[in-house]
């Protein structure tokens, strides 16, 4: 589904792109902060909802399943021009969680939190800019049987790296794409029962990527939806559990 919707507005860019003329002017919609043109603007904040579903599969093949309604903050500053840095949050709780297909009792519950912290360099300029990427994934899912008295916690933190780009279209909308790597991350994995917890360590990597229709309606504000999906790959010392998430979501973003 990913591949379909990326397609679809990768399409869109091509029939809709302005040609990029020499001598002319950025639009200032092109990136998500006008403090790169203007230096009186130095703040970018949004907010914003990613609705989807998220599977963990294990080796068995055992198979756990659930949809969420994440809440998205995401803060970017302008230190100087050209460089930035910016907070981006995700979390919440799951709902209708099944296993291998089947309902879960209701005493399961759970919630995952996914942050970074990314300092950015701005590439290029023009029609076409691109912020480079290096900073810091954080990662944390929880479930919990408050019947069988049983937890079970990851903790997950590590270095990443990506980009992030714009692609203008007619009058105030463009396209954001952005990919983002974070190839060794170190993992804690607290299982609980009956109030004893047993910790486990071990590596992962995570990759994100997200596409975004954006309509700029005043310099001020912002609103773009598009479709994220990112995959968590454990390297657990007896199996391998991959962690996919994904779905829609819609940005409000403002500039103060």
């Amino acid at each position: 589904m990913m591949r379909r919707f990326s397609a679809l507005l990768l399409c869109l860019v091509v029939m809709l792109a302005v040609p990029v003329t020499a001598g002319a002017q950025s639009p200032v919609y092109n990136a998500p902060l006008i403090a790169y043109q203007s230096p009186d603007r130095t703040l970018e904040l949004s907010i914003g909802m990613w609705v989807g579903s998220g599977r963990w599969r294990f080796v068995g093949p055992v198979e756990v399943a659930a949809t969420s309604a994440l809440l998205l903050l995401d803060l970017r500053y302008q230190i100087k021009p050209g460089w930035m840095l910016v907070f981006d949050y995700a979390g919440g709780g799951w709902q209708g969680i099944t296993f291998n297909g089947e309902p879960a009792p209701a005493t399961v519950s759970g919630n995952v939190t996914i942050s970074s912290l990314d300092l950015r360099y701005r590439w290029g300029s023009g029609q076409l800019p691109v912020d480079l990427i290096l900073g810091w994934q954080y990662y944390r899912a929880r479930t919990e049987d408050s019947a069988a008295v049983t937890s079970d916690e990851a903790r997950a933190g590590g270095l990443r790296f990506g980009a992030e780009t714009w692609f203008p279209l007619h009058g105030p909308w463009s396209v954001r794409a952005a990919l983002a790597y974070a190839p060794s991350l170190g993992v804690t994995e607290v299982f609980t029962s009956g109030g004893v917890p047993t910790t486990t360590t071990y590596n992962g990597n995570l990759v994100d990527a997200q596409i975004a229709l954006r309509y700029t309606s005043s310099p001020r504000f912002v609103a773009e939806a598009g479709y994220r999906s990112q995959r968590i790959d454990f390297r657990r010392p007896t199996d391998i559990l991959e962690h996919t998430l994904q779905g829609f979501f819609v940005h409000f973003v403002y500039r103060p």
